[in-house]
């Protein structure tokens, strides 16, 4: 640690953060934008706007009180019942009598200072389906692509969310855990589901499609209940959340490399005018724009921790994370990607610290100015040439075909699987559609299931953020805040970047999106000491 906090690099990167701060301070004093600044900060807090954003945001929720609620407890009070009479049955089992010798053996084991059975000991089946959820992207590549067990990769997802809540069940049954984990998000999740079976079986002309499209819709959302019923402490979420920063280092670093080696492309992901765009980074993933969506979380979530992290390596550690996420993102020249993080980031510097602003003006200067295809490839958005090519078969034209479908049934849409993604694009049956994905995935919820359908997905995206951001507030004053201010950004920029892709169609982006909104309101709610003196 001590040659670590000597060397060059190190020392370079606090005289650099002190430079910065100095010049930010020396050409903000005395000027214009900071007197306002100072001005606005001291009458703000007695504000009426203030109050009402105090009063909006530290909101109780009123799903304690709900029958939802009442009928959970309900059932948990029944199953802690049935466990008590089975319990002791169960511990006179040969199964259960191996795995207290295992657990006494791995415990032994740990008071000598093994590490191996240290990593066993906390390595439990509940922690294992954790982590899976958020590495469920190398999971599934090493399925499909390494081992290629074809029957395995297509339903491991769901093994997992059946061993998830088996999990959640049996701790009720053995009396771990007394009461159901209460979230204010459960309900409206649950409705929006609710809506999805009866839109199904209302609005379904072929049965077999709307089920599948009802379950790309809905099934991931269940990894939130799943994740909920799991967790049992702010470590352990803020564990989850440096795993998944770890892996987003690698895959930046991937990418980085993918850069430099000139990775090999299809002619489709770029224009003939985009002659400078020699490569579009895409790692394990196979499609840039998804990577970039990933990479939006990946550079909030490290910044979140850089601002968190007590000791310089793990600053520095942060921030190298967040410069290979950035340079990652750059390289694959997904224009939507670059919309997502810049909404993230803004909101990241205004819940976290706003002398980032002038930083990010900086770097996107820098960007501009030293890679030219990134400037060229902005720059082709303004040009005849894309617009023709977008009148052609792109997103114009594809999004304009959308809302002349949904005519067909403007309250309800055309059904669950019809149009607009992958369950339609794989059972193609209505001959007089032409068949293509809308990159749009609000578009495709709007033909599939109609004004009432988008309405309700909205409610429900709406629920999730105000939720998350109410979490927030309620640990706004800890340590670990800016890493929550880190997710809720970057869950953000990929609402974002979803107007220019389905990118709630991929499994692991719905997976680690609901995953997330998990985390945040189980922090802010039901980990909450503070909150359950409250209720």
């Amino acid at each position: 640690m001590e040659i670590l906090r000597n060397c060059f690099i190190v020392r370079a990167a606090k005289a650099a953060v002190k430079l910065y701060k100095r010049t930010i301070e020396k050409w903000t004093q005395g000027s214009i934008f900071s007197t306002l600044s100072r001005f606005f900060k001291k009458h703000s807090e007695t504000s009426i706007a203030c109050k009402l954003r105090e009063k909006y945001l530290s909101k109780n929720p009123h799903t304690e009180k709900s029958s939802f609620y009442a009928l959970a407890d309900k059932c948990v009070a029944l199953f802690t019942k049935i466990g008590a009479k089975l319990r002791p049955t169960y511990e006179n089992t040969l199964q259960y009598k191996a795995y207290q010798g295992y657990r006494g053996a791995v415990a032994r084991g740990m008071a000598n200072g093994s590490l191996v059975c240290m990593g066993l000991w906390f390595a439990t089946l509940r922690r294992i389906c954790l982590f899976a959820v958020a590495f469920y992207l190398p999971i599934d590549w090493v399925i499909r692509s390494v081992l290629k067990i074809s029957f395995l990769a297509s339903v491991w997802d769901e093994l997992l969310l059946l061993l998830s809540f088996g999990l959640g069940i049996l701790r009720f049954v053995s009396g771990k855990k007394e009461k159901i984990t209460r979230t204010p998000l459960g309900v409206p999740v649950l409705l929006f589901i609710a809506y999805g079976v009866l839109l199904m079986a209302i609005n379904g002309e072929y049965p077999s499609i709307a089920f599948e499209g009802l379950r790309a819709t809905v099934q991931y959302m269940l990894f939130f209940f799943a994740v909920v019923s799991l967790l049992d402490s702010k470590e352990e979420a803020k564990a989850i959340c440096i795993g998944y920063c770890i892996l987003m280092g690698v895959l930046g670093l991937h990418g980085v490399y993918q850069y430099i080696t000139a990775a090999p492309i299809p002619a489709s992901w770029v224009s003939q005018t985009e002659v400078d765009v020699r490569t579009r980074v895409y790692t394990i993933i196979d499609s840039p724009n998804i990577f970039g969506a990933m990479l939006i979380m990946g550079i909030t979530l490290s910044g979140g921790f850089f601002y968190a992290a007590k000791k310089p390596l793990y600053k520095l550690a942060a921030l190298g994370v967040a410069g290979v996420c950035a340079l990652s993102i750059l390289f694959t020249f997904s224009k939507g990607a670059w919309v997502g993080l810049v909404v993230a980031a803004v909101i990241f510097a205004l819940l976290c610290d706003r002398r980032l602003f002038p930083l990010m003006l900086v770097l996107l200067a820098g960007a501009l100015i030293f890679v030219p295809s990134i400037a060229d490839r902005i720059t082709y958005l303004f040009t005849s040439d894309y617009a023709e090519a977008s009148a052609r078969g792109g997103r114009s034209v594809r999004w304009a075909y959308g809302l002349q479908l949904l005519n067909r049934n403007p309250a309800f849409g055309l059904g669950l699987g019809a149009y607009g993604g992958a369950v339609a694009m794989n059972n193609q049956i209505r001959t007089y559609l032409n068949y293509t994905y809308l990159d749009n995935y609000y578009l495709k919820i709007l033909v599939e299931m109609g004004i009432t359908g988008l309405t309700a997905f909205i409610a429900l995206l709406y629920s999730t953020l105000i939720w998350c951001r109410r979490a927030i507030w309620r640990i706004k004053d800890t340590q670990d805040a800016p890493i929550y201010c880190g997710i809720f950004s970057g869950m953000v920029g990929i609402l974002v970047h979803n107007f220019f892709e389905n990118i709630f169609e991929v499994p692991f982006m719905n997976a680690n999106f609901w995953m997330f909104a998990a985390i945040l309101v189980f922090v802010g709610f039901a980990a909450n000491k503070e909150y359950k003196k409250d209720i």
